[in-house]
Protein backbone atom coordinates (compact mmCIF):
# COMPACT_ATOMS: atom_id res chain seq x y z
CA UNK A 1 0.00 0.00 0.00
CA UNK A 2 1.41 3.45 -0.85
CA UNK A 3 0.57 6.65 1.10
CA UNK A 4 -1.05 8.29 -1.66
CA UNK A 5 -3.95 6.10 -1.08
CA UNK A 6 -4.32 7.55 2.52
CA UNK A 7 -3.86 10.70 2.03
CA UNK A 8 -5.55 13.35 3.70
CA UNK A 9 -6.19 16.62 1.69
CA UNK A 10 -7.69 18.65 4.94
CA UNK A 11 -4.71 20.36 6.71
CA UNK A 12 -4.04 23.92 7.94
CA UNK A 13 -1.29 25.44 6.85
CA UNK A 14 0.91 29.28 7.89
CA UNK A 15 3.15 31.41 5.48
CA UNK A 16 7.02 31.07 7.57
CA UNK A 17 6.69 35.01 7.74
CA UNK A 18 3.58 34.73 9.87
CA UNK A 19 4.42 35.68 14.03
CA UNK A 20 3.97 33.48 16.91
CA UNK A 21 0.64 35.08 17.74
CA UNK A 22 -0.51 34.44 14.26
CA UNK A 23 -0.05 30.77 14.47
CA UNK A 24 -1.89 30.69 17.75
CA UNK A 25 -4.82 32.00 16.64
CA UNK A 26 -5.15 30.07 14.30
CA UNK A 27 -4.71 27.15 15.56
CA UNK A 28 -7.38 28.42 18.23
CA UNK A 29 -9.27 28.83 15.06
CA UNK A 30 -8.78 25.41 13.41
CA UNK A 31 -9.29 23.43 16.88
CA UNK A 32 -5.37 21.92 16.19
CA UNK A 33 -2.11 21.90 17.75
CA UNK A 34 -0.09 21.58 14.70
CA UNK A 35 0.39 24.02 11.48
CA UNK A 36 2.45 22.98 8.09
CA UNK A 37 4.27 26.11 7.33
CA UNK A 38 4.41 27.12 3.60
CA UNK A 39 6.15 29.39 1.21
CA UNK A 40 4.27 31.26 -1.00
CA UNK A 41 3.89 28.67 -3.74
CA UNK A 42 2.76 26.11 -1.01
CA UNK A 43 5.97 24.26 -0.83
CA UNK A 44 6.61 22.45 2.48
CA UNK A 45 9.04 24.40 4.45
CA UNK A 46 8.43 22.67 8.15
CA UNK A 47 5.80 22.36 10.94
CA UNK A 48 4.55 24.44 14.21
CA UNK A 49 3.18 22.87 16.90
CA UNK A 50 2.06 24.28 20.47
CA UNK A 51 4.50 22.67 22.15
CA UNK A 52 6.91 24.48 19.69
CA UNK A 53 5.35 28.01 20.31
CA UNK A 54 5.73 27.57 23.68
CA UNK A 55 9.25 26.50 24.11
CA UNK A 56 9.67 29.44 21.32
CA UNK A 57 9.10 31.92 24.58
CA UNK A 58 11.33 30.23 27.36
CA UNK A 59 14.99 31.72 27.37
CA UNK A 60 17.47 29.24 27.33
CA UNK A 61 18.71 29.95 30.61
CA UNK A 62 15.47 28.87 31.62
CA UNK A 63 15.80 25.29 29.71
CA UNK A 64 19.33 25.00 31.10
CA UNK A 65 18.63 25.75 34.72
CA UNK A 66 13.89 24.89 35.03
CA UNK A 67 14.83 25.60 38.85
CA UNK A 68 14.72 29.42 37.54
CA UNK A 69 11.53 29.04 36.62
CA UNK A 70 10.25 27.57 39.55
CA UNK A 71 11.31 30.40 41.47
CA UNK A 72 10.02 33.20 38.93
CA UNK A 73 7.10 35.57 39.24
CA UNK A 74 3.85 34.20 38.71
CA UNK A 75 2.62 35.97 35.14
CA UNK A 76 6.20 35.45 33.73
CA UNK A 77 5.16 33.04 31.01
CA UNK A 78 2.35 35.17 29.78
CA UNK A 79 5.44 37.99 30.23
CA UNK A 80 7.66 36.12 28.03
CA UNK A 81 4.38 35.06 25.38
CA UNK A 82 3.88 38.89 24.86
CA UNK A 83 7.47 39.97 24.67
CA UNK A 84 7.78 37.21 21.72
CA UNK A 85 4.38 37.51 19.80
CA UNK A 86 6.48 39.06 17.17
CA UNK A 87 8.46 36.22 16.29
CA UNK A 88 8.72 34.68 13.15
CA UNK A 89 7.56 31.60 12.58
CA UNK A 90 10.32 30.75 10.35
CA UNK A 91 13.07 31.36 13.29
CA UNK A 92 11.34 28.45 15.65
CA UNK A 93 9.58 25.59 13.23
CA UNK A 94 10.37 22.92 13.08
CA UNK A 95 12.53 21.49 9.97
CA UNK A 96 13.81 18.22 11.47
CA UNK A 97 10.69 16.43 10.83
CA UNK A 98 10.39 14.24 7.74
CA UNK A 99 7.94 14.17 4.37
CA UNK A 100 7.54 12.01 2.14
CA UNK A 101 6.22 11.40 -1.42
CA UNK A 102 2.86 9.75 -2.43
CA UNK A 103 4.83 6.52 -3.71
CA UNK A 104 6.40 6.29 -0.39
CA UNK A 105 5.38 2.49 0.60
CA UNK A 106 3.00 2.49 3.84
CA UNK A 107 5.51 -0.38 5.53
CA UNK A 108 8.75 2.42 5.13
CA UNK A 109 6.37 5.03 7.50
CA UNK A 110 5.45 2.74 9.84
CA UNK A 111 9.43 0.77 10.44
CA UNK A 112 10.86 4.83 10.98
CA UNK A 113 8.20 7.19 11.71
CA UNK A 114 5.50 6.72 13.36
CA UNK A 115 6.64 4.69 16.27
CA UNK A 116 8.09 8.30 17.70
CA UNK A 117 6.39 11.63 18.02
CA UNK A 118 5.48 12.38 14.54
CA UNK A 119 1.62 12.10 14.12
CA UNK A 120 0.74 13.97 11.01
CA UNK A 121 3.10 13.42 8.49
CA UNK A 122 3.77 15.44 5.16
CA UNK A 123 3.42 13.96 1.66
CA UNK A 124 4.51 16.48 -1.00
CA UNK A 125 4.79 15.94 -4.86
CA UNK A 126 8.15 16.25 -6.81
CA UNK A 127 8.45 20.52 -7.04
CA UNK A 128 8.11 19.90 -3.03
CA UNK A 129 4.60 21.28 -2.65
CA UNK A 130 2.38 20.05 0.33
CA UNK A 131 -0.26 17.99 -1.35
CA UNK A 132 -1.67 16.10 2.26
CA UNK A 133 -1.33 14.31 5.21
CA UNK A 134 -1.34 10.83 6.78
CA UNK A 135 -1.49 10.30 10.13
CA UNK A 136 -2.58 6.96 12.54
CA UNK A 137 -5.88 7.48 12.12
CA UNK A 138 -5.56 7.00 8.12
CA UNK A 139 -3.61 3.55 8.96
CA UNK A 140 -6.23 2.11 11.32
CA UNK A 141 -8.99 2.79 8.42
CA UNK A 142 -6.76 1.22 6.18
CA UNK A 143 -6.30 -1.79 8.77
CA UNK A 144 -9.98 -1.98 9.47
CA UNK A 145 -10.75 -2.08 5.83
CA UNK A 146 -8.28 -4.71 5.02
CA UNK A 147 -8.91 -7.09 8.49
CA UNK A 148 -12.59 -6.15 9.53
CA UNK A 149 -15.75 -7.00 7.13
CA UNK A 150 -18.93 -5.41 8.53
Amino acid sequence: MLIKDLLETDFVTIHGDATWLEALELMLKNNTNGLFVVNGHDKYLGTVTIAELISSVIPPYMKEDPDLAKSSPEGTFLKFCEKNKNKKIKTFMNTKKPFYNPRTKLISIVATTLNNDSYRLPVVDKSGKLIGVVNRRHIREALSKHFIKN
